[in-house]
């Protein structure tokens, strides 16, 4: 009986062993997963809060985590929908995200009760309640929009000015003779990446020659950093731009000035 209890004792040992060596290799990843994730990395958190999800599926902090990542990285709404509304039981703001895939996805009652429930939740939230009532509203705007649609053509401007990368905030000058718009392309004044794996924005001009749009020109330094750099406005006259810029350790930015004179731009 002895030599049987003391055979069952050894063989249990690895299997104790193997346990304790897969937890402490599962929170050493969480540990990592969760340092990227706090400072707003989400490319990098990506892949190990996916890898953990393979682990175990049903945790709802890393589905929370993993389609916060989803939406911030690989814009794909569906995936990140899935690991979200598994995780909004526990993670209110979730609500949050929810109500933004929601809205896009134009099911604009889900996103208003969405964003309801993440306003009507007690705790400390990241988004406050005035966006929240931003949100409301303009769902319900675009629910009476698609209700009553009108007679509107939105065209795509298509190349040389769209390109595969996100192209956005265009301003027009009053005279349509010039376009600026913020896009994250490659080949900008710096080939680095943001923490959410995307290049940093940069500003771009192009020209209308008869009705056609000429290829955009990056419009370089002093206009655009090693940071972002992103279009607000324009003046009526063409010869002001407000524009936004982040500091050196993207923790946070300034709007500038840049004036318009020739063909070149001011220092902002």
């Amino acid at each position: 009986m002895r030599r049987l209890i003391s055979l069952l004792f050894f063989l249990t040992i690895p299997v104790f062993v193997t346990f304790a060596q897969n937890d402490r290799s599962f929170i050493k990843k969480l540990e990592e997963a969760d340092y990227y994730f706090s400072y707003d990395s989400y490319y990098d958190a990506f892949p190990i809060y996916l890898d953990l999800y393979y682990s175990d599926s049903s945790d709802t902090d890393i589905n929370f985590k993993l389609g916060v990542c989803y939406f911030f990285t690989v814009r794909d709404f569906t995936g990140a929908k899935k690991y979200l509304e598994t995780a909004r039981k526990d993670f209110p703001a979730a609500n949050y995200y929810l109500g933004r895939i929601y809205h896009a996805e134009e099911k604009f009652d889900n996103a208003i009760e969405a964003f309801r429930d993440y306003k009507n939740y007690n705790g400390v939230k990241n988004y406050d309640n005035s966006l929240l009532d931003f949100l409301i509203d303009k769902s319900i705007t675009a629910k009476k929009m698609i209700a009553n649609k009108s007679s509107a053509v939105i065209k795509n401007i298509g190349a040389p000015v769209n390109s595969p990368y996100p192209d956005y905030v265009p301003v027009i000058s009053s005279d349509e003779r010039f376009l600026l718009f913020t896009s994250r392309r490659k080949g900008g004044v710096s080939d680095a990446k943001d923490p959410r794996g995307e290049y940093f924005e940069d500003i771009y001009m192009a020209k209308n020659k008869i009705g056609e749009w000429s290829e955009p020109v990056n419009l370089g330094r002093p206009v655009n950093s090693e940071t972002h750099d992103a279009c607000i406005s324009l003046t009526q006259d063409g010869q002001k731009l407000f524009m936004f810029r982040t500091n050196n350790e993207l923790t946070g930015g300034d709007i500038y000035e840049s004036y318009h004179s020739g063909d070149q731009w001011s220092e902002p």
